[in-house]
């Protein structure tokens, strides 16, 4: 899925759209001074709220794992990392469209 993500001062916030332009994930969270990671949540449709972290977490890009009810990850890329912001999903869809 793909999305965009916006920053203002030190919060960012995300959404992905499925191939038919719906949002199906978003979620938001506060960047670190010392670009340490720092911990987020998704909501997803289907999926309810999944938490993770950034890791890579700055106002240009950025790069987070989130995990589901199932146990399995799915990874968020934003920025300068990918163009535009992708959800990288594992092979048994862990956030439905």
């Amino acid at each position: 899925m793909t999305g965009h993500a916006t920053v203002r001062l030190l919060r960012v916030n995300f959404y992905t759209q499925d191939a038919k332009g719906l949002i199906v994930c978003s979620g938001g969270f506060t960047l670190d001074r010392e670009h340490a990671s720092v911990p987020a949540s998704v909501e997803s449709t289907g999926s309810g709220i999944l938490h993770g972290a950034v890791t890579t977490a700055r106002s240009n890009r950025g790069e987070g794992t989130f995990t589901g009810p199932s146990g399995r990850t799915s990874t968020l890329r934003y920025g300068a990392l990918t163009s535009p912001t992708q959800l990288i999903e594992p092979k048994d869809n862990l956030f439905p469209r």
